[in-house]
């Protein structure tokens, strides 16, 4: 079980590596999320279900960049838009706590692409990006209701 998870964590990484910096020239900063979630009623493996709820607890560090470095834990709340299935995705939620604002995505198999406005700790409304690479939990029953998000965040000043 530990090497498993620990090649998913390897390919999280590299995957990361990958998604980002695409950091665009009027960018204002980046950083990293990393998050853990729980979906209702869940994924199956097999078709598809709406997600009534989403919920995700996450840290974002946002280290050496113009825009508000430091260490920002926040909450998201949302659910999906359509029917989602083990191969694709969307919803919108908002966030609550340090960060807050709100954001809509799209998943295609363990890639999630969102994108919205937040504040950091009261700071003006900016346009965000964020690159996330998920990792599932499937339970029992074959459904997945718990993951882990491992994201690239931009932020830019428009």
């Amino acid at each position: 079980m530990f090497s498993s998870r620990l090649s998913i964590l390897s390919a999280a990484g590299l995957a990361l590596a990958l998604l980002g910096p695409a950091t665009p020239a009027h960018a204002a900063g980046a950083g990293t999320v990393i998050g853990t979630g729980v979906l209702s009623p869940g994924i199956p493996l097999t078709g598809c279900e709406e997600q009534t709820s989403i919920q995700i607890a996450a840290t974002a560090v946002f280290a050496g960049t113009d825009f508000a470095p430091g260490v920002y834990a926040f909450s998201f709340d949302g659910a999906s838009t359509i029917c989602e299935s083990v191969g694709s995705g969307q919803g919108v939620g908002n966030l609550s706590g340090d960060i807050t604002g709100s954001v809509a995505y799209t998943r295609t198999g363990g890639l999630l692409l969102a994108s919205g406005t937040i504040s950091v700790q009261g700071s003006p409304a900016i346009p965000v990006e964020i690159r996330c690479v998920v990792v599932v939990t499937v339970n029992t029953e074959g459904v997945i209701v718990e993951f882990t998000k491992y994201c690239y965040v931009t932020v830019s000043l428009v």
